[in-house]
């Protein structure tokens, strides 16, 4: 009888595992092939019900769902799948041609909708995995700066700022945000050579569009000259027309 029970639950078993591959082969095939990710999707739910763990399902369904553009399902689906395990994780992403910066847009992109829904932990937490993809992005480190600076967290906020300029030390945008940090964090000595470096570059760059827009006209006042650049920063053609005749 003890026998019997064990021969049993190794057939069970085998069952399972082959229902398991039949499965993730769909999945395989739907992702792969086919580009449905729909199907792929439904496969890969039908197999992690029997193999919660399997790393290769949860990465195909998170891959499905980012083609579904269900971001932060997506970006739960690879959270499920590295802590299942982390090596083997990376090593499905390190595989795919799309590269390993297509898939953290997954947790980018959660991270931003949750920021916009004021859930700036879980934001902080989905963009802290840039760590574990090994990427250093200008965008993320914006958005966690500005995520850190909702917190109340200016010093950490600043810092995420500095590396920006430190790769980009013409963006003003920056230069404004860490100015805006340092005055709300009461550093106000501290504040004004960034607000003074944003206040040049952004000069500067209004010159430079200024000069695009204005290259084929004579003397226009300032006055005129601004609302000239702010209909051609919204790309208001009908707008332009109607002002330049």
């Amino acid at each position: 009888m003890r026998r019997l029970i064990i021969c049993w639950s190794v057939v069970m078993i085998c069952l399972a595992q082959a229902d398991v591959f039949m499965y993730l082969n769909t999945a395989r095939i739907a992702y792969f092939n086919d580009r449905d990710y729909e199907r792929a999707r439904k496969a890969c739910l039908e197999g992690l019900a029997q193999a919660p763990d399997n790393v290769e399902l949860l990465s195909i369904l998170g891959a499905s769902e980012m083609g579904l553009g269900n971001w932060g399902a997506a970006s739960q689906s690879f959270e499920k799948a590295f802590g299942a395990d982390t090596a083997k994780t990376l090593d499905w992403i390190t595989r795919r041609p799309e590269g390993v910066k297509y898939y953290f847009q997954a947790f980018y992109f959660h991270g931003r909708d949750l920021f916009e829904r004021a859930e700036y932990e879980q934001a902080l937490r989905y963009l802290g995995y840039d760590a574990v993809f090994g990427i250093d992005d200008i965008n993320v480190r914006v958005l966690r700066g500005a995520t850190l600076y909702r917190l109340g967290r200016f010093d950490e906020a600043n810092e995420e700022y500095l590396q920006v300029l430190r790769i980009d030390p013409q963006n003003p945008d920056v230069s404004y945000l860490i100015a805006k940090s340092l005055f709300d964090n009461e550093d106000y000595a501290g504040c004004l050579p960034y607000l003074s470096t944003a206040i040049t570059q952004y000069t500067t760059r209004y010159q430079r569009l200024g000069r695009v827009v204005f290259q084929n006209r004579g003397t226009i006042d300032s006055l005129l000259a601004q609302r000239i650049v702010v209909l051609w920063k919204k790309d208001d053609r009908d707008g332009l027309d109607r002002m330049l005749r």
